[in-house]
This record gives structure tokens, C-alpha cells and sequence, in this order.
């Protein structure tokens, strides 16, 4: 599952930051996952290193693909996005905003 929350201050990522961006609304993202696969045909270390290893790499391969389009590295991929806008990014930013709002509002009680 995906938990969201405040990113702390110190969190090793921003120690490293070196740019000057506004950092007070910046979101930690936290996914956790539970995996008891029970196939015999495969080997537990080969298991092991698809769920610990290759999952997390294949993740850090979609956050430099997008770092690549906001950069303006991607022009392909940007096109893309934006003639999907209306009827997929839209309604993802939407459902976003409606979602820390209701986080928002919720912690401030």
C-alpha cells in the first residue's frame, strides 16, 4: 500500500538537494508491500531478489523518466501526456488534490 505524509526536514534526499526549490509542502511517499508467493517453480532467492531488488530499481526507472519530461528531456513522452491530458491527468490531479485536502483538513482538527 502507499502511505502519504509530510517529508521531514531531514530526510536524506533533501540533505543531498542542491536546488533552491520550496520545500515546506513536499509529500513523503511510502509504499509497502506483502508478498507470500508460494510457486514452487521458482527459486526463493529469485523471488527474494524480483521483489527487493528489481521492483525498486524498476521504480527509480519511472521517477528518472519522469524527472527527464519535467526537465524537458522527453519530448515524445510530453507529447503524450498531453494528448492524454483531459481524459487521464486531469482526473489523477483532481483525485490528488481532493485527497490532501481532505489530509489537510483532516490534521488541522
Amino acid at each position: 500500500g502507499f502511505l502519504f505524509g509530510k517529508c521531514p526536514s531531514n530526510h536524506p534526499v533533501l540533505l543531498k538537494n542542491d536546488n533552491n526549490e520550496q520545500q515546506d509542502d513536499l509529500i513523503l511517499v511510502t509504499f509497502s508491500m506483502y508478498v507470500d508467493a508460494k510457486l514452487s517453480i521458482l527459486p526463493k532467492w529469485f523471488i527474494n531478489f524480483i521483489v527487493r531488488k528489481a521492483i525498486g530499481r524498476i521504480w527509480n526507472m519511472f521517477l528518472d523518466v519522469a524527472e527527464d519530461i519535467r526537465l524537458g528531456k522527453r519530448p515524445s513522452h510530453a507529447t503524450a501526456i498531453s494528448q492524454k491530458r483531459l481524459s487521464l491527468y486531469e482526473w489523477v490531479e483532481i483525485r490528488i488534490k481532493a485527497m490532501f485536502e481532505f489530509t489537510r483538513d483532516n490534521l488541522s482538527q
